[in-house]
């Protein structure tokens, strides 16, 4: 099937300061991924922010029932659970531990989801956005674009990069808890031309957040593990 790459809005929010981290340890908010379609893939990047302290490891709590994520907050129950599930089981191949399932992030990615804004809110958790049109697109697809950059991480050149920001998220050890929302978009919001079909938009937001930089990416090499066989 043919695929399509539009990247005109990479020079737009290209973040240079990270190819040069300051002293102070970032927090890089994860690249976008927009996939459509299958012949249609956006990709932007994120504009920036910081911390001042991220801790490189932390101690996750036990999970969260599934049959517990309807009162939960944000995504419907179903895609809860798929979400959490799709997390946790990639997670545990990259020897991280399981995420719970968190309201409060929940209810924030829905309630900034609804606005249809493709662009990341700026808050103080982890964030990785995808969105997509056609019967086809699922909560699934989302989750899958991002955890197929783990083909593009160098595991002997750990660090952040745009390819890779969303799987980095995904499996970095020190987060703990995920939250997200899944709200239809309507055409001309996040795509045009999608003849009336309404657009799927995912968020998941995560903390503690990972893609830290600095510390000569001793972060990364901590939180981001390789696959085990």
């Amino acid at each position: 099937m043919l695929f399509t790459t539009v990247l005109p809005f990479l020079a737009v929010f290209a973040i240079p300061a990270f190819c040069a981290p300051a002293s102070a340890d970032q927090v890089v908010p994860s690249a976008k991924a927009c996939p459509g379609k299958a012949y249609r893939t956006v990709i932007r990047n994120a504009p920036s922010s910081t911390s001042t302290s991220v801790a490189a490891s932390a101690s996750p709590v036990p999970s969260l029932q599934t049959s517990n994520l309807a009162a939960t907050g944000g995504a419907p129950a179903g895609d809860a659970t798929t979400l959490l599930n799709l997390h946790n089981s990639f997670r545990a191949q990259y020897g991280a531990k399981a995420l719970t399932w968190s309201s409060e992030l929940a209810t924030y990615a829905t309630n900034y989801a609804g606005g249809c804004k493709f662009a990341h809110s700026k808050g103080p958790y982890g964030e990785n956005l995808a969105a997509g049109y056609g019967g086809g697109y699922s909560v699934t697809s989302a989750f899958n674009s991002w955890a197929n950059e783990a083909a593009k991480y160098d595991w002997n050149a750990p660090g952040f990069s745009s390819a890779t920001g969303h799987f980095t998220q995904v499996v970095w050890k020190a987060t703990t808890e995920v939250g997200c929302g899944v709200v239809s978009c309507a055409d001309g919001t996040i795509f045009s031309g999608t003849q009336g079909q309404k657009t799927s938009y995912v968020i998941c937001e995560y903390r503690k957040p990972g893609n830290v930089v600095g510390n000569n990416n001793q972060y990364f090499t901590d939180n981001v593990g390789t696959k085990q066989s």
